[in-house]
């Protein structure tokens, strides 16, 4: 009975910490999900000015790309594709025909080859003249 006793216990025993070795390990596709991250934009955008749109997705490899649009009022007014995902920036030439009056623009990012990686800044700007 003893025996049985200590075969019972060294099975738990390698159970549990198959189970703790198996629940630690990350798994990689779901470490990237919604880590991108854009840094703050100012509140408003010149016509004409360069702005500049910085990232950073910690999980993410530096040889992914990042897919970089300026969305205004719902319809995608410019798309561009900067390197390194892991962090990273591109510039962004403000374009006349963006200015519409009362137009409330978003700044998106999001990885090309996974979409549910993704990130829409907090705030929103207009574009000025």
């Amino acid at each position: 009975m003893a025996f049985a006793n200590r075969t019972l216990s060294l099975f738990v025993v390698l159970v549990v910490l198959l189970a703790t070795l198996a629940a630690s390990k990350p798994i990689p596709e779901l470490d990237k999900r919604a880590v991108l991250t854009l840094l703050p934009q100012p509140s408003a955008w010149a016509i004409q000015t360069t702005q500049t749109a910085s990232w950073s997705c910690p999980q993410c490899h530096p040889t992914d790309l990042v897919k970089i649009s300026v969305d205004c009022n719902g319809n995608t007014v410019f798309t561009t594709t900067g390197t390194n995902a892991f962090s990273g920036q591109a510039n962004i030439k403000v374009d006349p025909s963006w200015a519409v009056n009362g137009y409330i623009c978003k700044l998106e990012a999001s990885l090309p080859n996974d979409a549910s990686v993704s990130a829409t800044t907090s705030s929103t700007f207009t574009i000025v003249n």
